[in-house]
């Protein structure tokens, strides 16, 4: 069990974890209750009388400050000892292993302590009513305590009411269950909440848990697609301004979206698909608001999965003759692109091939006919298709990615991730990392990471590439031993990781680059250092090139 020293050292960081558990106004008592439990467990030996629950109750006279203390052998009948003081005591133990595993025991505590926390709210507000009530000469004081009380209660009330809320299934975690609030891209296409799935890694799991497949790579990319999804749910669920607590999902495993389309949203969407037939103005008007509706609305995303809509939102992309307006061009790509989000819609709109050739054709400089914008969301419209798997080879075969690398070649902020994360994505399947390479992608990613843009995201895409026996020649003939070994320095550990990933590649599939490595381990001792404080999987890759250079990881380097 963690010390009491250990216990106060991480009061603070508890304290902000509870601020996104059970929000702002009620954190102050909930702080108290958990700190004195948590205390308690390297004070009291008689585990009958643990403090359970504490309320501090604080007034706008400084000279008043009054902490209320109840102390009970059990909370709603259920034994502390049994329920409680193993959660805390478990989570003092893995010394307070991730963030958001914090929050959510946090909040199975509260779960169990906020009956008699509303309670004694509400005897609370009763006394002070009472106050003002039957008192002429009551005060300021006791208008801002009924307030506070009223404002603390709101707040319980909304987060416990979340408890019953849907979640739709693509955004819960497939380990957890839970509300994703990190969701990264494993190797195998499948999204994860990031403290679980590296907790599974870090467990030695090599396989998908879902799909049971060998993983190439343990690299994990943030979903910044789902993450967009997640936020405008919430948004549009009012919870915008709530903090969620981990785990809200429907009891049932509802996949029933809130938002049901309705005989306004498809006869509005007819009227602006006709306008885009009509004059030049019209269309404008008319692909703006499919714009914004389709950003805004779930329900008039969840329309489109027909394709003769899409034909119909796509026809004045196909018309010949004069030069497209690249604002037009623009907001119907856009469209594209917020329809893609809808999973239901995603093999529909791969599978059209008028959807995937205007995508193509949008990632294209084309003059002052195609904005950088318009191209950024094409190449964000096909990461978020491709997250499908059979939709990958789909995009893989349209020449998309020649188009990727360019546009990741021109290195313009705007439109530069989201060419990264889709190559990314489209590179989970071995036949587009050997198209990505044919392209001259190795050479592009490296001259990125030497222009120090988006250097993580570089180095992620690069190891992924690496797992092909053409990416990792190319890397050879480009100087990649010497370059990665020269940019480690300072990295964040999991960017150290994929460079030890790309030499291990490199020098396991051409021994004639062993030299390189070992003349600068020599010298700098770079993997040394790795296979000492590098993450596990950075050790583990280290230390087989370390032995392959007959270096013993276990000796210290030369002085």
């Amino acid at each position: 069990m963690a010390t009491m020293k250990t216990v106060e050292a991480e009061g603070d960081k508890i304290q902000k974890h509870i601020l996104h558990a059970v929000g702002n106004r009620i954190h102050n008592y909930c702080f108290i209750l958990f700190l004195r439990f948590m205390k308690s467990l390297h004070s009291s030996s008689d585990s009958a009388r643990v403090p359970c629950y504490a309320v501090l109750c604080e007034t706008n006279n400084t000279e008043k400050n009054v902490t209320k203390a109840i102390i009970t052998p059990n909370i709603n009948g259920i034994p502390v000892k049994e329920n409680i003081i193993e959660i805390v005591t478990q989570l003092m133990v893995d010394h307070m292993s991730t963030a958001l595993i914090i929050r959510n025991k946090i909040t199975q505590f509260f779960v169990m302590a906020f009956a008699g926390l509303e309670s004694m709210l509400k005897e609370q507000l009763r006394e002070t009513v009472k106050i003002i009530l039957d008192s002429n000469d009551y005060t300021l004081e006791n208008l801002d305590d009924a307030k506070t009380i009223l404002s603390s209660m709101k707040d319980f009330k909304c987060a416990t009411a979340l408890d019953n809320v849907p979640v739709p299934p693509e955004f819960r975690c497939p380990l957890s269950g839970k509300l994703m609030a990190d969701p990264v891209i494993l190797s195998t296409g499948r999204t994860y909440d990031k403290p679980f799935i590296e907790k599974w890694l870090k467990e030695g799991h090599n396989f998908c848990p879902l799909t049971r497949e060998a993983l190439s790579n343990s690299i994990l990319i943030p979903n910044r697609l789902v993450q967009r999804m997640i936020s405008q749910w919430r948004k549009d669920h009012g919870f915008d301004e709530i903090p969620v607590p981990i785990g809200i999902v429907d009891g049932e495993g509802s996949t029933k979206d809130k938002e049901e389309v309705t005989d306004e949203d498809t006869e509005r969407l007819h009227s602006l698909l006709l306008n885009l037939t009509l004059s030049h103005s019209d269309q404008k008007e008319a692909a703006k608001e499919l714009r914004q509706l389709s950003k805004t609305k779930a329900s008039f995303r969840a329309i489109f999965g027909k394709p003769d809509l899409i034909q119909q939102l796509l026809r004045p992309l196909l018309a010949s003759g004069a030069p497209m307006d690249p604002e037009l061009h623009e907001d119907l790509i856009t469209t594209v692109h917020n329809i893609s989000i809808h999973a239901d819609n995603k093999r529909l709109l791969a599978k059209n091939e008028t959807v995937i050739s205007c995508l193509v054709e949008s990632l294209k400089p084309a003059g002052t006919q195609t904005t950088i914008h318009a191209r950024a969301n094409a190449a964000a419209a096909i990461f978020s298709l491709s997250s499908v798997y059979s939709n990958k080879r789909i995009i893989g075969r349209s020449g998309a990615i020649r188009y990727l690398v360019d546009l990741l070649e021109e290195g313009h902020p705007v439109a530069m991730k989201d060419a990264a994360h889709a190559l990314f994505n489209l590179c989970l399947t071995s036949g587009n990392r050997e198209r990505t390479t044919r392209e001259g992608g190795v050479q592009v990613i490296m001259n990125k990471i030497a222009e120090r843009k988006l250097v993580d995201e570089m180095l992620s895409l690069l190891a992924l590439l690496s797992s092909h026996s053409k990416a990792t020649e190319a890397l050879s003939n480009h100087g990649a031993v010497k370059f990665v070994l020269g940019i480690m320095k300072g990295l964040p550990e999991a960017s150290k990781e994929n460079c030890v990933a790309i030499l291990h590649a490199i020098c396991f599939s051409d021994e004639t680059k062993l030299k390189e490595i070992e003349d600068n381990e020599a010298a700098n001792h770079t993997l040394f250092k790795v296979s000492q404080s590098g993450t596990e999987r950075a050790k583990r890759k280290a230390n087989a090139i370390l032995h392959k250079i007959q270096k013993p990881s276990s000796s210290n380097p030369a002085t």
